[in-house]
């Protein structure tokens, strides 16, 4: 499945923490990031209870919501 994803985080390690986060479990194994779109600005600019997301979580200092690539905001 083609994956637009969004990813924030604190600092630069912590927006690629939640691009690895995003990409872990058996059912991504499918997964293709054709568009990956990083922010690091305060507070954080991502929806995670956007009803359009396909996956979506949020830790200390990160968070990352995934669309289908043809659904990308």
């Amino acid at each position: 499945m083609r994956v637009h994803l969004l990813a924030w985080g604190f600092t630069a390690a912590d927006v690629e923490h939640a691009v690895d986060k995003a990409g872990q479990g058996w059912a991504r194994e499918t997964w293709e990031f054709v568009e990956v779109e990083r922010f690091q600005e305060v507070p954080c600019p991502l929806n995670i209870k956007d009803p359009a997301a396909i996956a979506a979580a949020q830790g200390y200092h990160w968070a990352y919501v995934a669309y289908t690539a043809e659904d990308a905001q």
